[in-house]
């Protein structure tokens, strides 16, 4: 395990706002540094400081019962964003079922290898996590569910370390048409070194990111 992500498995497991969270991050990251610099290992300075778990309720008993209340009531709301988000995401799968489907070849509207360039941009951007790009490429409701906290921990519940990407299988993309309006529906199958992960990506008539789901 790298310092970087020892650090960030402490500090998303610290119940306090995202400014407090960077300022732990910058700590922890100046304290390893410096014993690193006086020649220690990285993997004995992990071992040394223990379980990432075990540190972040350190942290978390230091806080205040109003913080803590704080980060209750954020949590609260992004179970319920995750919940929009999957009925976002049924409501995309339906369209897959739908007999209003045709063969992204012989669309009038979208190009099979503009739609599979743009596939492969939103998930090189996902695995750099670079989610403010993602969110000037979707539309402004998908941009809403597009926000870092939201979706690195949706990458957790996965694995904690995808590891480097691998490899991508076959692209299957359709066109999908509901109510006069045309959506260009893709799946991959995505190989990382730790875990694969299969993408159902969405795009709108004007190559919006207009769905995201994995599995």
């Amino acid at each position: 395990m790298t310092v970087e992500n020892y650090v960030k498995q402490i500090v998303k497991n610290v119940h306090c706002n995202k400014n407090r969270r960077l300022d732990i991050q910058k700590q922890l990251l100046a304290d390893i540094e410096e014993r690193l610099s006086a020649g220690e290992t990285a993997e004995d300075v992990i071992k040394d400081m223990g379980d990432a778990r075990e540190i972040a309720d350190s942290f978390n008993d230091t806080l205040s019962e109003t913080e803590k209340k704080r980060y209750r009531l954020r949590k609260a709301l992004l179970i319920t964003g995750c919940i929009i988000l999957g009925l976002l995401l049924v409501a995309f799968g339906i369209l897959w079922m739908l007999p209003k489907t045709i063969d992204i070849e012989t669309s009038a509207i979208f190009s099979k290898t503009e739609v599979e360039s743009k596939l492969t941009e939103v998930i090189g951007l996902l695995d750099e996590g670079d989610y403010a790009a993602l969110q000037t490429m979707a539309t402004d409701q998908m941009a809403l569910a597009l926000q870092e906290d939201h979706m690195e921990e949706a990458k957790a519940q996965f694995c904690e370390d995808f590891g480097a990407r691998t490899g991508f299988g076959a692209i299957y993309s359709s066109e999908v048409i509901q109510r006069n309006q045309h959506f260009a529906i893709c799946q991959v199958n995505v190989s990382y070194e730790n875990i694969s992960i299969t993408y159902t990506i969405t795009f709108d008539e004007d190559m919006k990111l207009a769905g995201l789901y994995m599995k």
